[in-house]
């Protein structure tokens, strides 16, 4: 690719977008994803490490996102809490999927994450124990999945702040939930379920780590529960256990299945490796199983209440928690609302602020959609396709036939006299006698065309009746430019679904292929769309020395600041653009080369006219 379009933003990330099967568009000043589309600011180029390490990175995480996430899980999670941990959760394991599939954005992930870890500050010593709870899981996950030491502070930062406020027993259990499980989530309700179980084994400790209770009639109760919860501490790390435990409890409404619990915890052994040989082995099925015992989405506040009900430990002051009851504790802590703002929010923060300073002109006004549509087939357009295209499959033949001659002269060997050489022409010795030193004969080959072509078809709703005489100039060029040596032609169509879809691919035969060429003309017109596309696979296809992109349309564009910018970055690229206008003198205010088709009658004369200037010798 062309250094000046290798630091283009919209082409590289047109290209990242065409690589990742994502949809991106480059739209004004600020950075955001809905989903299903990437939006990254509207810039020429991109300049400084910062820019360079935000943009890209963004740009392959969110595409993680759209390739890997199920959002049909993720958003019908109600609590912040339980879906902001699933959510810190997910983001490394898409990015693992993401670099498994693509190994050469591993580089650009690590060092956005650096970028992020050392932009990290010590949050205020009020900072709720949702929140603290959520930057400790945050800085583990990460740190155990890129172990940079930009990011140790980081990461010690909020340990330190997590262990203030938390029962030691609970970073125990979360290790061994790590262990067993961070690695081997294969999906997004992976990551809730690891989620729900950090959230229970964190309950489970708050409410272990209170004192004893006063025997109020309920002794026996609390001994049972404090049995269980002591169990459950002892290693069994798997999700499905330590989520069910809470979910059974509200089905059954009691401390029965509490007991149950404990005595099949019992019956186990006392130590960790029963039930984690057990969930190493069973996982996957033992997190499939909590899903089933819990039914519809659950909200793990509302399982730990009931919970809490059958042993009254919500009656017990705790002093890690600011004098509040163990209940009143999880209560708050689930029910938070004052989160910390998300790790890719502030990167796409980050990214908007650098490219309103780096932005110039118009570029916060541009919008350029940087995919393409499927390619188009010969059945879009019906059986008669081919009838349409007769006057251009004849000018196709004169226009070949001309340019086979312009060919022949320009490659044409073209021999004179020169001073030195190793051949004499014998006659002009005569001539040399009197003095010319012109007597060497000297054969110069004529220069090959190297040349790629990207033809791109305007079918807007405009053309209307002129569609017909737009569709005979494409085949017709496109049949002319395929039977040249050392030359390759790629033809695209525009406005059709307000998109642009290929036709013919380069490489691919045109003439088996004419049914595609008979478009009908609808939609609008994304000529700056289209030429961007152009553009990014001429430097992507084609390794030849010239490129050329042809536009074919009958008047002014939607999106002509982009048209504009297109031609500019061709320019400096020295990538030539043409354009025909069928009835229409529009394309003179937007190329400098020009030909105009006012009739059919006029097809032939205005491509060669055409052909001459973008065939010249390389």
């Amino acid at each position: 690719m062309d250094n000046v379009l290798r630091g283009s933003l919209p082409i590289v990330a047109g290209a990242y977008g065409d690589s990742f099967g994502v949809r991106v568009v480059c739209h004004g000043s600020t950075a955001c994803t809905d989903g299903s589309t990437i939006y990254i600011p509207f810039l020429d180029t991109v300049t400084g490490e910062t820019l360079y390490v935000l943009v890209y990175g963004y740009l392959i995480h969110e595409s993680a996102h759209i390739r890997f996430t199920d959002f049909g899980v993720f958003n019908s999670i109600n609590d912040g809490v339980t879906r902001g941990l699933t959510n810190i959760l997910e983001d490394p394991r898409i990015e693992i999927a993401m670099v498994g599939e693509f190994p050469g954005t591993e580089r650009k992930l690590r060092a956005l994450w650096s970028f992020v870890a050392e932009k990290h500050e010590t949050p205020p010593a009020e900072l709720s124990e949702a929140g603290r709870l959520l930057n400790f899981v945050l800085a583990s996950v990460r740190q155990r999945q890129w172990n940079l030491v930009e990011s140790k502070p980081m990461y010690d930062d909020c340990v330190r702040m997590a262990e203030e406020v938390f029962p030691e027993g609970f970073f125990v259990r979360f290790d061994g939930l790590l262990n067993l499980y961070f690695d081997t989530m294969n999906n997004t309700l992976d990551a809730l379920r690891l989620a729900k179980a950090i959230l229970k084994v964190l309950q489970e400790e708050i409410e272990n780590e209170q004192p004893e209770q006063p025997p109020f009639g309920e002794g026996e109760e609390a001994s049972d529960d404090e049995s269980c919860n002591g169990a459950s501490g002892g290693g069994n790390g798997s999700p499905e256990s330590d989520t069910d435990e809470g979910e059974t409890g509200e089905t059954s409404g009691g401390s029965g299945d509490s007991d149950s619990e404990a005595d099949a915890d019992g019956e186990g052994g006392s130590g960790d490796s029963a039930d984690q040989e057990e969930g190493d082995s069973t996982s996957k099925s033992n997190m499939d199983g909590e899903d089933e015992a819990s039914g519809s989405e659950q909200q793990p506040d509302t399982n730990n209440k009931d919970g809490e009900q059958s042993s009254d430990e919500g009656q017990i002051s705790n002093p890690g928690g600011n004098g509040a009851s163990a209940h009143e504790r999880i209560e708050q802590l689930l029910s938070a609302t004052d989160l910390p703002e998300d790790v890719m929010e502030k990167v796409a923060d980050a990214l908007s602020s650098e490219a309103r300073d780096e932005q110039t002109g118009d570029e916060p006004y541009m919008v350029s959609d940087l995919s393409a549509g499927q390619q188009i087939s010969g059945s879009d357009w019906g059986m008669d396709a081919e009838e349409s295209l007769n006057k251009g499959l004849m000018a196709s033949t004169q226009l070949r036939a001309q340019i086979t001659a312009l060919l022949q002269a320009q490659t044409k060997a073209v021999r004179s006299l020169r001073e030195e050489g190793r051949r004499i022409e014998s006659r002009r010795l005569a001539r040399g006698m009197a003095g010319d030193r012109n007597i060497f004969r000297h054969k110069e080959k004529g220069k090959r065309i190297d040349t790629s072509v990207h033809i791109l078809l305007d079918a807007s709703g405009s053309m209307g009746g002129d569609q017909p005489i737009a569709n005979a100039a494409t085949v017709s060029l496109a049949l002319a430019i395929a039977s040249i040596p050392q030359a390759d032609v790629a033809v695209s169509v525009f406005g059709f679904k307000d998109a642009v879809n290929p036709i013919i691919r380069r490489g691919q035969s045109v003439r088996p292929n004419l049914k595609r060429f008979a478009v009908r003309a609808s939609g609008g017109t994304p000529m700056g769309q289209a030429m961007m596309y152009g553009l990014r696979e001429l430097a992507l296809e084609s390794r030849r020395e010239r490129k050329v992109i042809i536009v074919i349309t009958d008047g002014a564009p939607s999106d002509g600041g982009v048209v504009q910018y297109v031609n500019a970055l061709c320019d400096r690229a020295g990538i030539e653009v043409y354009a025909i206008g069928i009835r229409s003198q529009a394309v003179d205010r937007y190329f400098k080369n020009a030909e105009v088709i006012n009739r059919v009658e006029d097809l032939n004369g205005s491509l060669f006219a055409l052909a001459k200037h973008f065939l010249k010798a390389a």
